[in-house]
C-alpha cells in the first residue's frame, strides 16, 4: 500500500474518532465492530479484554461530555464502522497481494537463477574447467537467498506493524483524549517504520535485480566460453584428420622405399655377374691353353 493512502486513511479515522468523541456519551465497547477487529484480539484473554475496557472506559467517562444520541448520530456511527471496516479489508488484502506477489517473484527468479546455473553443462563439454565462473554463480545464487531471507522478514515485519495499526484504530473509539494523542504519536512512529520497512524492501529489490543482472552477465561468458570451446575442438579435429592423412602418406612412402631399395639390391648383384662374364671367359682360355702345353710335352 502506498504511504500516502495509508496516512490519508490514518488521518480519516483520526477525525471519525475526534467526531464521534464528541458526540457519544461513555459506553461500552460496540459490539458491531468488524470482525476483523475481534479476530485481531482473540490471543488476549477475556480478563484481559474485561480490564482494558474498564480502564478505557473510566477516563473516556470523564472527559466527553454527555449527549443524546438521535437515529442521524447512530446511523452515522455506523456509517463509519462500516468505513473503519472497509479499510481494515482493504488493508489486509493488499497486504496478502504484496506477500503472493513477492514471494511468486522470489520463487521465478530463484528457478531462473538454478536453470541458468545447471542447464549450460554438458557431459561432454569441456564448460566444466571454468571453476571461477561457476564459483561466481555459487556465489551469486547465495546472496540472492539471504537478500530473499531479508525482505521475507521485512514483510514480515510490514505485516506486524499493519496489525498493530488495526488494533490501534480499533481501541480508539474508548480512549481518552490524553490516550489518543498517545495512540496518535505511537501511529506516526509505526509509519516511521513502515517508511524505513519499504526503503529497506527497495533496497533489496535493487540488490536483487543486482544479482540478476550479475548472473546473466556470468552465463554470458558461459556460453562464450563454450563457443570458443567448440572452435578449439573443430580445430583440433581437422589437426587430427591432416595428421593423419599425412601419417598414412609416409608409411605408403617408406613402404615404396623399401621396395626400391630390395629392386636396387637385386639390380647390383645382376651387375656384379655380369662384370664377371669377361673374366669367366679369360680363364677358359687359360685353361685350353694349358691342356695345349701339356699335350704338346707328352
Amino acid at each position: 500500500m502506498p504511504i500516502v493512502k495509508e496516512k490519508t486513511i490514518q488521518n480519516d479515522l483520526q477525525n471519525a474518532f475526534e467526531i464521534n468523541l464528541r458526540r457519544k456519551s461513555s459506553r461500552s465497547i460496540s459490539a458491531h465492530l468488524s470482525t476483523d477487529t475481534i479476530s485481531l484480539h482473540e490471543h488476549l484473554s477475556k480478563s484481559e479484554l474485561a480490564e482494558q475496557k474498564q480502564q478505557n472506559s473510566f477516563p473516556a467517562i470523564e472527559s466527553v461530555v454527555s449527549a443524546e444520541h438521535t437515529p442521524e448520530q447512530k446511523e452515522d456511527t455506523q456509517n463509519r464502522q462500516a468505513r473503519v471496516g472497509e479499510f481494515q479489508a482493504h488493508i489486509k488484502s493488499l497486504i496478502t497481494k504484496i506477500i503472493d506477489l513477492r514471494a511468486t517473484k522470489i520463487k521465478v527468479n530463484d528457478d531462473k537463477i538454478t536453470q541458468i546455473g545447471l542447464s549450460f553443462f554438458e557431459p561432454d563439454s569441456a564448460a566444466m574447467t571454468v571453476a571461477k565462473l561457476v564459483q561466481l554463480m555459487d556465489s551469486a545464487r547465495t546472496n540472492l537467498s539471504y537478500e530473499r531471507k531479508k525482505l521475507l522478514l521485512a514483510v514480515r515485519r510490514f505485516k506486524r506493524y499493519q496489525m498493530q495499526n488495526l488494533q490501534l484504530n480499533s481501541q480508539m473509539e474508548d480512549v481518552s483524549l490524553e490516550q489518543y494523542y498517545e495512540l496518535k504519536a505511537e501511529v506516526n512512529r509505526i509509519g516511521e517504520k513502515l517508511e524505513e520497512t519499504t526503503k529497506r524492501m527497495n533496497s533489496s529489490r535493487q540488490l536483487f535485480e543486482n544479482d540478476v543482472a550479475r548472473a546473466t552477465h556470468v552465463r554470458e561468458k558461459l556460453f562464450d566460453s563454450q563457443n570458443r570451446t567448440v572452435a578449439i575442438r573443430q580445430d583440433v579435429s581437422e589437426v587430427q584428420q591432416n595428421y593423419y592423412f599425412f601419417k598414412s602418406t609416409l608409411c605408403e612412402k617408406l613402404q615404396r622405399k623399401k621396395q626400391l631399395r630390395k629392386e636396387s639390391e637385386r639390380l647390383k648383384q645382376n651387375m656384379d655377374l655380369l662384370k664377371l662374364v669377361p673374366w669367366y671367359g679369360q680363364t677358359n682360355d687359360q685353361i685350353e691353353h694349358t691342356k695345349f702345353c701339356i699335350e704338346k710335352f707328352n
